[in-house]
């Protein structure tokens, strides 16, 4: 099987909509998702002034962090490829 040659994919489309129609993002991607689903792909350029809301709530959001003790990753990792994975037994 001899490859053929190389035919670029066609452009995607590019959609710059108005204030208008980008009020409702979804009800725009709606609009226009036969057009976009023909190249599996497309490019939306809101208005040039949108900002995007953010997406959390900065005065309540919390998370906790945790702490991944890397040395233990990699011994884990080890032990695994040895076939020693039931071995508790310090490394070493």
């Amino acid at each position: 099987l001899q490859p053929g040659p190389f035919v670029p994919p066609p452009e995607c489309p590019v959609f710059e909509p108005s204030w208008e129609e980008f009020s409702d993002p979804l009800g725009f991607i709606g609009r226009i998702r036969g057009l976009a689903e023909k190249t599996g792909i497309c490019k939306i350029r809101p208005p040039k002034d949108w900002q995007p809301p953010f997406a959390c709530e900065v005065q309540s959001f919390r998370f906790t962090p945790r702490v991944q003790r890397l040395n233990e990753l990699e011994v884990s990792a080890e032990l695994l490829k040895s076939g020693r994975a039931e071995d508790t037994s310090p490394v070493g």
